[in-house]
């Protein structure tokens, strides 16, 4: 096990990992965020989508090591304090959401589109 900062949601977090550990893990299990979602561990579906410095990314697929210090993650917990981001609130009025499972992964990238 290894101590890494991570910067998610604006603030610095340490974690203890060993350096393969996927960040989905990290950021779900240990920093107790579990809006991003495991869904077919092969970054296929997108449900654990994360932005990193901007850009969406697949949670399940990186590691904690592959992760630069001082590279920003952003989780769906961080897009806003209140779930009042402008695609969040249009998700809500527009009656999106089925399950509900995987539409963390889905915001988190259309916010990143249209970014």
């Amino acid at each position: 096990m290894e101590s890494y900062t991570l910067k998610i949601n604006g603030r610095d977090q340490e974690v203890q990992a060993s350096g393969n550990a996927l960040l989905l893990w990290v950021i779900r299990e240990q920093l107790g965020l579990t809006g991003t979602k495991y869904g077919c561990g092969i970054a296929q579906c997108g449900a654990c989508t994360i932005h990193l410095d901007g850009m969406p990314a697949r949670a399940c697929s990186l590691t904690v090591e592959s992760v630069s210090k001082g590279q920003e993650i952003v989780t769906i917990e961080g897009l806003s304090e209140n779930g009042d981001h402008p695609v969040q609130r249009s998700w809500i009025k527009e009656q999106v959401p089925q399950c509900g499972y995987c539409q963390s992964g889905q915001i988190m990238q259309a916010v990143a589109l249209l970014r």
